[in-house]
């Protein structure tokens, strides 16, 4: 048997603003393990994107969300010691609101708060998120 088939994963993750403030979460798993992220994750096999980031903002958030737009794309690689790929994920990232719920950890997330935009030079805040921040929403 030859090696695995090796493809990227595809994941969503939801830009939810409310009162000048942006939700983040700290992650439990790698890739991000300890670090501050925008909520979201896997997409599963046969799940749509709106689909996968709704269930997944509920798994690690606690709150409905309504998505307003798509905003861009992120490939996220990880490595190891000998520099060799062990996470490739591909994101899709969206602009949402939260519909219904107050939202509190879960799932794969340590913490969960809310962040104003000069709170989150006082964090590990991984750098994909601080981009995104800083390119869609001047934060």
């Amino acid at each position: 048997m030859g090696k695995e088939l090796q493809v990227p994963r595809i994941a969503v993750g939801a830009v939810i603003k409310e009162h000048g403030k942006v939700l983040l979460v700290k992650r439990k798993r790698p890739p991000a393990e300890g670090l501050w992220a925008i909520p979201g994750g896997k997409v599963k096999w046969g799940e749509t994107l709106e689909d996968a980031l709704k269930r997944e903002i509920e798994e690690e958030a606690h709150v409905k969300i309504e998505i307003e737009k798509f905003l861009k794309t992120v490939e996220v690689f990880a490595r190891n010691e000998k520099n060799e790929i062990v996470f490739h994920y591909v994101i899709l990232d969206y602009l949402a609101k939260i519909k219904e719920g107050e939202p509190f950890a879960g799932d794969d997330a340590l913490e969960i708060r809310w962040f104003t935009k000069n709170e989150l030079d006082e964090f590990p805040v991984t750098e994909t998120t601080r981009q995104l921040l800083r390119e869609q929403l001047d934060f």
